[in-house]
């Protein structure tokens, strides 16, 4: 079994109805995950590629960090790397 530092979730953004894809830390009180993830989204947000997914927006809060996404649909990778 792999060890992740999130789950991923699809949504629907309440602004536009656009479906999303929405990272969740597994563990809300680990500050080096908090990091990470808003180190992901800071690379992210600097990238412009047609391959490489778009980051919305960080939200952060005292109890949980998040990262919102574009949802693409396909095949989850841990489908393919197993």
């Amino acid at each position: 079994m792999r060890d992740t530092i999130g789950r991923i979730y699809l949504a629907k953004r309440l602004a536009d109805g656009k479906a999303v894809a929405v990272k969740i830390l597994t563990d809300q009180g680990d500050r080096r995950a908090i990091k990470r993830l808003q180190s992901e989204a800071a690379v992210l947000r600097r990238l412009d590629h047609p391959n490489i997914v778009a980051c919305h927006e960080v939200i952060a809060t005292d109890h949980a960090c998040y990262l919102v996404m574009d949802y693409v649909p396909g095949v989850p990778l841990t489908v393919l790397l197993d």
